[in-house]
């Protein structure tokens, strides 16, 4: 199950064998963020992907979908709130960071973009 919290500094992510996982959604869903998103939303997409590589790799990727506006991204994700001041919720949005890169933003990612970033970071 991913986890809906901003705090990247959870005890589980203090491995540095275990790949962590972070997509940052806009709360435009319902008026709290917290509404699960459409099946032809990119948000669920990237979200069902990194449920399955997280049970892929069985414990060895940790995922966690964060709220824009919770309030530890403004000061735990700030790379994430200059880019949207850059580009755009809409552009932006959803994003996945991978051990706290930004990866893929907006609907500009697949399956296999993601695979293969997660693939290089897990050590064997």
């Amino acid at each position: 199950m991913m986890k809906n919290n901003a705090n990247p500094n959870a005890k589980e992510h203090e491995n540095k064998n275990i790949v962590r996982l972070q997509i940052f959604i806009s709360p435009s869903c319902c008026p709290g963020g917290a509404c699960a998103p459409g099946l032809a939303d990119p948000t669920s997409k990237m979200v069902t992907i990194v449920q399955e590589i997280m049970k892929q790799y069985n414990g060895r990727v940790t995922g966690e979908v964060i709220n824009v506006l919770h309030p530890l991204v403004k000061t735990q994700h700030q790379d994430v709130i200059k880019h949207i001041r850059k580009h755009g919720l809409r552009r932006t949005l959803p994003l996945l960071k991978i051990d706290g890169a930004i990866i893929v933003e907006g609907e500009n990612f697949s399956r296999e973009l993601i695979v293969d970033a997660v693939r290089e970071r897990v050590q064997v």
